[in-house]
């Protein structure tokens, strides 16, 4: 078999990284890099499981298994002389050292569930950003290999091991661009936690240039991909990964201008709410929010690589200024399990520790179901609430309004109020950088959400703008 790869193809098929993320923009050759890794490794490692993965079986279909570059066509001569037999109703091939190479899709979140008992020593993804996290997660977990004695020398550093190719965009791009391309430089390998896989992780960029076979069969795909227009077309064609898809929040929220730090707010002006999502196996959030009852202007000192600049905070804006966030750390999503006198005492020691002066505090409405209510007790040891708004389409306003307010704050001079963040809400602006949009429901979140910070801002920001009391509102 005769293979002529593009020097990116080159670079990512040589990756050490067990790990590994390919590609970015369109037409880079990723889909075919990894048919052809796939029939590599199957020949040169004996009884190796490679099961490649793509979430749409139509997909599925059309990528791998049909046209001149398919697997089909490309095993032709293997599957002619014997050495490869393929089973069309299960999409295996099988080749003559024991090694195989299987095709799956997981047109369902809960399709993972039918690999439960798999053992993958190459695990392949097609478009991983159409992936969910937990999609991934658990499919990640079938990746072993109990027998490594079959394993060449020059591989035994490399298996087993996860290989993906990807665009930007989709349901999956928010945790796949915080997995792979936030952490580091393109190109540089780094240890992932043991909590998060514990993997060597890799991401090799490429763009449509980089794929001269492309550019000379098709040359008008780049059109094609400009015609997208704005942020995709952008991404599709150079790779980058600063765009939209996903995220709930990521088009709108902007570090440079949404962060700032924590400043001395005017007892006169703000007033503080604590409100609260409660967790017990997942996390609880509480927040404390200040806003703001007339108008402020707020300067945002400069330094050595950015200048000074004001911001205009129309009356009823919003700022996250603290928080306590109840998470397992390492842990993604997992609550410390804490009773509500804990919680209490926690939410006391903080408020006492800076001095504020609560107006106002608010919570997640179930909280006062059933006859001993976790808000009764809370209240007993000095945390009191009053329930959050429950009503009809209450979570898509939510949401709407935290975007809304957002957009406002990005703004050179906002007109209406917004929200800002200080920048030591380090959970808080985490899980609004990361937490995804529900395909489905366009103005929810997915169903698996980390979502209790954004729960918790939203009970806040739903509140009417009251005046406050001359008492010290808060104090750094």
């Amino acid at each position: 078999m005769q293979i002529t790869l593009t020097p990116s193809q080159q670079r990512w098929i040589q990756s050490n990284a067990t790990e590994l993320l390919t590609g970015g923009a369109g037409g880079a050759g990723k889909s075919h890099f990894l048919r052809v890794a796939a029939i590599l490794w199957a020949i040169e490692i004996p009884n190796l499981q490679i099961g490649l993965f793509r979430r749409n079986v139509n997909d599925l279909q059309a990528n791998h298994l049909e046209g001149p570059t398919s697997l089909l066509s490309l095993l032709a001569p293997y599957i002619d002389s014997g050495h490869v037999k393929y089973n069309v109703s299960q999409r295996i091939f099988r080749f003559w050292n024991g090694s195989r190479i299987s095709l799956h899709h997981c047109q369902k979140e809960s399709d993972v569930i039918k690999y439960q008992g798999q053992e993958f020593g190459c695990l392949m993804f097609d478009e991983l950003t159409h992936f969910t996290h937990d999609q991934y997660k658990f499919l990640r977990s079938r990746v072993r290999i109990a027998d490594t004695s079959d394993i060449p020398t020059k591989y035994k550093d490399c298996f087993p091991r996860i290989v993906a190719g990807s665009n930007p965009g989709g349901i999956g791009h928010a945790w796949v661009k915080k997995t792979w391309i936030d952490p580091v430089q393109p190109g540089e390998t780094w240890q992932a936690d043991k909590t998060d896989g514990g993997m060597v992780r890799q991401f090799l960029p490429a763009k449509l240039t980089d794929n001269p076979y492309m550019q000379k069969n098709d040359p008008e795909y780049a059109s094609r991909l400009l015609g997208l227009g704005g942020d995709l077309a952008r991404a599709m064609l150079d790779g980058d990964w600063n765009i939209l898809a996903g995220g709930m929040f990521s088009d709108v929220l902007d570090a440079n201008k949404h962060l700032l730090y924590p400043h001395t707010l005017d007892k006169n002006v703000w007033r503080m709410v604590r409100t609260f999502d409660y967790g017990y196996a997942k996390p609880f959030s509480v927040l404390w929010m200040a806003q703001c009852v007339e108008d402020v202007e707020w300067r945002v000192s400069g330094n050595q690589t950015h200048k000074a600049y004001d911001i205009h905070m129309p009356r009823g804006s919003w700022i996250v200024v603290d928080e306590l966030y109840g998470c397992e750390r390492g842990k993604e999503d997992v609550g410390v399990r804490w009773p509500p006198d804990a919680i209490s005492a926690e939410i006391r020691a903080n408020e006492d520790r800076r001095e504020y002066f609560i107006n106002t505090s608010v919570a997640d409405r179930s909280i006062f179901n059933g006859d001993v209510t976790i808000a009764n007790e809370m209240a007993v040891h000095g945390v009191s609430f009053t329930p959050s708004d429950k009503s009809p389409g209450s979570r898509a306003r939510g949401l709407a309004t935290i975007r809304d307010l957002l957009v406002q704050s990005s703004m050179e001079r906002a007109e209406k109020p917004g929200l800002w963040i200080f920048n030591t809400c380090r959970d808080f602006i985490r899980v609004m950088n990361t937490v995804e949009r529900d395909p489905n429901h366009p103005d929810d979140l997915t169903k698996n959400a980390e979502d209790h910070s954004i729960d918790a801002a939203r009970y806040a920001l739903t509140l009417p703008v009251k005046r406050v009391s001359t008492r010290n509102v808060i104090g750094f």
